[in-house]
């Protein structure tokens, strides 16, 4: 708690603030243009990690709400003064960090792209287009109980599904089961 006050007091946000998080790539596969208008829409403070060729765009588009804090070393830092995960890619494998991102009990606000709704289950909300997004981020920001169950949800589900010995013997498991039809 003392580092979650204190890394939004050097980003200039207020513990009562609803404050969401991006991290990736700024470029059009990740789609960070989006998660900034909807947060806009939806009154949400968000932060912006990460670089790429659309950061001018994205610093354009990003109202008094909106923090571009480009590359860093600290996102488990910036993870703990969050409430809740946005990750608007157009396409996306298994995103790390939405795993990192569940595993600190964020609630995971996801496009609907089949390796997040199987990251997410039924521990996260997906959206099909902006205003559903929009809609998403609204009805998290005003239901802190909405939010916590469904960060808790995300935390157990990641360290149920997703620990690191559990992903190594699911790979080994599919390994052996191709080794064993050649």
């Amino acid at each position: 708690d003392a580092g979650r006050a204190e890394t939004r007091g050097e980003l200039g946000i207020a513990e009562s603030e609803v404050v969401g998080i991006w991290v990736g790539s700024l470029d059009e596969r990740k789609n960070p243009l989006t998660a900034v208008r909807a947060a806009q829409r939806a009154s949400v403070t968000l932060l912006v990690v990460g670089d790429g060729p659309l950061r001018p765009e994205v610093e354009r588009a990003a109202g008094e709400r909106i923090r571009v804090l480009g590359q860093r070393s600290d996102v488990p830092r910036l993870l703990a003064a969050a409430d809740l995960f946005v990750l608007t890619s157009r396409r996306e494998g298994l995103a790390l960090s939405l795993l990192e991102a569940m595993a600190h009990g964020l609630a995971p606000v996801v496009s609907e792209l089949p390796e997040n709704m199987e990251a997410i289950g039924a521990s996260g909300l997906a959206y099909g287009d902006e205003d559903a997004l929009v809609g998403a981020l609204d009805r998290l920001m005003r239901s802190e109980s909405e939010r916590t169950a469904v960060g808790e949800r995300a935390r157990q589900r990641v360290a149920e599904l997703f620990d690191v010995e559990t992903m190594i013997a699911r790979t080994r498991a599919v390994y052996d089961d191709l080794l064993r039809v050649t």
